[in-house]
């Protein structure tokens, strides 16, 4: 359960899944949450239809609590598609969605959240990082250990310290967070 040694919150849970497979994928991915997962990821599908097993669906949401950490971008949550091929039926997917419950299969992507308000969707493809590419596309977001970084950080830090920089020394800070905190962005 939450305070379980392998607890796994749904953007831990990608990076699990990336982890175990970065002899396959040629990398691991940094520590940072759902947003930084989906800026990685450029190749969009326009319908939960177009996915294929390993694809990933985002959450946009903005939380009913005025108190709750506000995410970047307002992505809120990430889950696994898996479809008829590997699911329970086409909507099917893999996700930690509840907090304090166990990573799970559902029928569907679709559900009400306690936490957040949906916003919408956004439905991604995993081929760039099966094609072993991990790097931000979304120019209004830098990254650095897996957090946003403001443009005065970025003048501080010269981009040393970046997630996607080239060199080894920053590879190796870049490993999984295989125990997760609830950082509030997930349900």
């Amino acid at each position: 359960m939450y305070h379980d040694e392998l607890f796994l919150d749904c953007c831990a849970l990608v990076r699990r899944a990336v982890a175990d497979l970065s002899t396959n994928f040629g990398f691991k991915l940094g520590p940072g949450n759902q947003a930084y997962q989906l800026d990685t990821l450029p190749v969009r599908k326009s319908s939960v239809s177009e996915l294929e097993p390993g694809d990933l669906v985002f959450y946009y949401g903005k939380y009913y609590s005025p108190t709750a950490k506000p995410q970047p971008g307002d992505v809120v949550h990430v889950e696994v598609f898996l479809g008829d091929e590997l699911g329970t039926g086409p909507e099917s997917v893999i996700g930690s969605r509840f907090g304090k419950e166990r990573v799970t299969l559902y029928d569907s992507y679709q559900f009400v959240s306690k936490k957040w308000e949906l916003l919408g969707y956004e439905f991604a493809s995993i081929d760039t990082w099966l094609d072993g590419t991990l790097q931000n596309f979304n120019e209004e977001r830098t990254w650095a250990a897996g957090r946003p970084v403001s443009a005065s950080d970025r003048a501080r830090a010269g981009g040393k310290y970046s997630l996607f920089a080239a060199d080894a020394q920053n590879a190796d800070d870049c490993e999984p967070n295989d125990v997760a905190a609830d950082d509030g962005a997930d349900d």
